[in-house]
């Protein structure tokens, strides 16, 4: 009888032990499953909001590709959305980042999303749809467009080896080559306007966030405002003074995320750095101390942006339009850098020249945007 009892009770034991397991392991399972499956939810969820985003941006692989790079939980910016808020960094392209600000679309065209080769942000009004696969030209015709400037650390200096038109000289002398003043808007210009005080300031800015953004294309005017868009009337007929004061009207204090200025010599010859010998967009080499016939077709030019030879890393006209006002001196004299549309071999894109224009229809100047 006792062995009996003793039999049932070890029986009994061994009935709760193997319930007990299965309810353990039943626990897991069920835990595991939850938690995959809530992963499962995210993802997806995840998956339609970039969906959402991307609205049709020109193809089904660049959104793959995005998901991929992008962390969704820390990155903020989509190709084709506006961004939301400016944070250092906050665009990653699988292999370099940029500073996008606020207020600004990162172009929905594959081709100008690679910060190697020219990022390309848009100035899209927020709720505006637009279809980034098929109204391309009327998209680059409406929106103000800039391109990033990625800059090093310890390279935003003048370069002075780049030939000078007065005096056919090989290089710059760098007695009396000063920035200018008077250029830079609220926010960035120094408390004392002068020309080493406006120098530093501009690096300041332009470090902080390590690179700018240069107008895609020579000023336009539109509407008696100015404005970076393909096929505008390019902003002529104005003094260098009064073109420092127009490029800080198109993007004034009314702005939170950025400030406007006329491209300083130095912010010059950082476009010419990332330019210089890549390929334009018919596939030739562009020197910037080269001339080059194809791009000086010799006639009156007056729209920005129509030249495939003078696009180069997604910007335009930088030598084949007009020549541009930049804000620096040579002694008391302004400086004009870029080429002309004339067939003239001093026309390169990297020199500098001296004032000989005053009101002309040759003579323009390109915005910049500094990231507040």
């Amino acid at each position: 009888m006792n062995i009996k009892r003793k039999l049932k009770e070890q029986m009994g034991s061994v009935t709760i032990f193997v319930i007990t397991s299965i309810f353990l392991v039943l626990s897991v399972v069920i835990v595991v499953y939850s938690s995959t499956n809530n992963k499962l939810i995210k993802q997806n969820s995840d998956i339609d909001k970039l969906s959402e985003k991307y609205q049709g941006v020109d193809a089904n692989t660049e959104m793959e590709n995005a998901y991929n790079k992008v962390n969704l939980e820390s990155q903020d910016v989509v190709p084709g959305v506006i961004v939301e808020n400016t944070e250092k960094d906050n665009y990653n392209d699988g292999t370099d980042t940029a500073t996008v600000p606020a207020g600004f679309t990162v172009s929905g065209i594959s081709e100008e999303q690679k910060i190697s080769t020219g990022l390309v942000i848009y100035d899209i009004p927020k709720g505006t749809e637009v279809d980034w696969k098929s109204d391309i030209d009327n998209i680059r015709a409406t929106y103000n467009q800039f391109v990033w400037i990625p800059i090093e650390e310890g390279e935003y200096e003048r370069d002075l080896t780049y030939p000078s038109w007065y005096g056919n000289a090989s290089e710059t002398s760098p007695e009396g080559t000063i920035s200018d003043t008077g250029y830079l808007p609220e926010g960035i210009k120094p408390e004392t306007d002068s020309a080493e005080n406006s120098e530093t300031a501009e690096r300041n800015a332009v470090i902080k966030y390590k690179g700018f953004y240069i107008g895609r294309y020579e000023a336009g005017e539109e509407g008696g405002n100015v404005v970076s868009k393909q096929n505008a009337t390019v902003y002529v007929e104005e003094t260098q003074t009064e073109c420092k004061r127009i490029a800080k009207t198109m993007y004034d204090n009314t702005n939170q995320n950025v400030r406007s200025a006329m491209c300083s010599g130095i912010q010059w010859d950082m476009v010419m750095h990332f330019v210089d010998r890549k390929n334009d967009a018919k596939g030739y080499l562009f020197d910037v101390r080269v001339y080059d016939e194809n791009r000086h077709n010799g006639t009156d030019v007056t729209k920005s942006g129509l030249n495939d030879y003078d696009k180069v890393q997604n910007i335009y006209d930088l030598e084949s339009n007009c020549l541009e006002y930049v804000a620096e001196k040579i002694n008391t004299s302004f400086v004009y850098r870029g080429g002309l549309r004339s067939r003239d071999s001093n026309e390169r894109a990297s020199i500098r020249r001296s004032n000989f224009y005053y009101l002309s229809g040759n003579v323009t100047f390109r915005p910049t945007l500094y990231i507040l």
